[in-house]
């Protein structure tokens, strides 16, 4: 990871400010792809894949351990996120045309 050390809070918090940007933009992204995959699913119920729930969890733990970061954080947000997720796929499904 590249993190500076920084002199004070101010350049702290403009550091946050720009990962919060490129964070919001990768969420984006993921929702898109999250809202195209309601088009493969033939019911509302296999949206919520608890299965693959169990492997994208287990993976970005995974990731976390790699860069020795704690994989619980990681995998609360994850967690959370999916589950808003989930229900962003149920509403694309429900208004997808046939």
């Amino acid at each position: 990871m590249d993190i500076k050390d920084c002199s004070s809070l101010k350049e702290i918090r403009h550091h946050i400010d720009l990962l919060d940007r490129e964070i919001v933009l990768l969420l984006a992204k993921r929702g898109e792809y999250v809202r195209q995959a309601a088009k493969f699913k033939e019911n509302i119920g296999s949206v919520e894949d608890k299965h693959r729930i169990n492997e994208i969890i287990t993976k970005v733990e995974k990731y976390a351990n790699e860069i020795n970061f704690d994989s619980s954080i990681v995998s609360q947000i994850y967690e959370f996120m999916i589950r808003i997720y989930v229900e962003y796929e149920k509403k694309s499904f429900r208004q997808r045309k046939y």
